[in-house]
């Protein structure tokens, strides 16, 4: 399912805000009584998805399984992957964001 330019905005705005701490492995967790968000969890928080119920639908919700961002090329292995495994920042990511999904 595709996201539209005004989601795909709003998920980058919410990226940069510095609202959300960053984490690894899953959508969000609680660590030390704090959340910690994955870029893909961000997006789900973005779009309302309900936070027990990203934390129970492993690997993501459907709608984030499908993910295609404007012919962008992401998927969500890609994103998963610049923020657990290349050790990006939600900066970094909104960045790439930008340049693929909203030129």
């Amino acid at each position: 399912m595709k996201f539209t330019k005004a989601e795909i905005r709003k998920w980058v705005k919410a990226l940069e805000s510095g609202k959300y701490k960053q984490g690894k492995g899953q959508l969000v967790q609680t660590v030390f009584e704090e959340k910690e968000y994955c870029c893909l969890g961000v997006l789900c928080d973005v779009l309302g998805v309900d936070q027990k119920r990203m934390r129970e639908e492993q690997p993501m919700p459907g709608r984030i399984t499908g993910l295609k961002l404007q012919g962008s090329g992401f998927s969500p292995v890609e994103l998963a992957d610049m923020n657990d495994e290349a050790g990006m920042s939600f900066k970094e990511i909104a960045q790439e964001i930008k340049k693929r999904a909203l030129k």
